[in-house]
């Protein structure tokens, strides 16, 4: 009887044989570089976004407070909106001083 396998041994080589393994591990290679990609691209927007959120929160609170030239002003305003809302809440206490009742509504978060 003659053997079967005899035939294949040759066929196939050793470098042949590792290749699935080495096949196999780009997927989780090229999941790894996505992952690390996508922390990157997170850290990049994330102040970006904690920026926004912040203008909208201090937007939502002061627009009804707020006359339209400082609407206008915070429209303007280069900086953050925490540092906004104390200049407007300074500007007040200014405006009115000893009546910390009347500039309460300005006042920013801690």
């Amino acid at each position: 009887m003659a053997n079967i396998a005899a035939p294949f041994v040759g066929h196939r080589s050793v470098p042949a044989l590792a290749a699935p393994r080495a096949e196999r591990r780009k997927p989780t290679l090229k999941l790894f570089g996505y992952g690390i990609a996508f922390l990157i691209v997170a850290a990049m927007v994330l102040p970006f976004a904690r920026d926004v959120y912040t203008r909208h929160q201090v937007m939502q609170r002061l627009w009804p407070v707020l006359s339209e030239q400082d609407r206008l002003s915070f429209r303007n305003w280069s900086g953050d909106a925490i540092s906004f809302n104390r200049a407007v809440y300074a500007r007040c206490l200014l405006k009115h001083p000893g009546e910390a009742a009347a500039c309460e509504a300005l006042q920013p978060p801690v």
